[in-house]
């Protein structure tokens, strides 16, 4: 600290600097550090308003190529999200877009597959569901959604419940 925190409590807010298994880091050192990850958080935060906000099939239309990198796991509970309120165009445009980035992720797929299956397009939620199990063979949960699939009568697009949703680990 610059100045005693016994002399004014609020001296505890000036940081000269940190020592950290025995190397000194510099305040402003410090303080780009933090600029940087709270940076690298908000674009993170934008995509996922951007997202979760009515439309969001439009906005990945629009902005497919200029979409940042972003985490597995954050854009899957957004798509989650998604398929619980039934917005099912936008869950299938944000299923593609995360394929589309992680196209060898069995869980995206299958995911994916809930989307279609529940948006009614049941062609494509088997073509995503046989590619999940290409990738995993053992994923049981999703054998049995493509049985079912395969089994059920055909129904008008968006009038059926999503299958269980599911869950993607990073």
């Amino acid at each position: 600290m610059s100045a005693k925190p016994l002399d004014d409590i609020h001296n505890t807010t000036k940081i000269a600097g940190v020592v950290l298994s025995g190397r000194w880091f510099p305040g402003p050192a410090l303080q780009a550090r933090a600029d940087s990850l709270a940076n690298a958080f908000a674009e993170g935060q934008r995509l996922v308003d951007s997202l979760l906000a009515p439309g969001s099939a439009r906005y990945v239309a629009s902005h497919a190529t200029t979409i940042p990198t972003f985490g597995l796991s954050t854009v899957s509970q957004v798509m989650s999200f998604l398929m619980r309120a039934k917005r099912w165009d936008d869950a299938i445009a944000v299923g593609e877009l995360l394929t589309q980035r992680y196209p060898t992720s069995a869980g995206a797929l299958a995911q994916l597959g809930d989307a279609y299956a529940g948006g009614g397009r049941n062609g494509a939620a088997t073509s995503a569901y046989e590619k999940a199990l290409v990738l995993n063979p053992s994923a049981n949960d999703v054998r049995k959604k493509l049985d079912a699939l395969r089994h059920s009568p055909p129904s008008p697009q968006g009038s059926r419940s999503a299958p269980q949703s599911t869950h993607i680990d990073s």
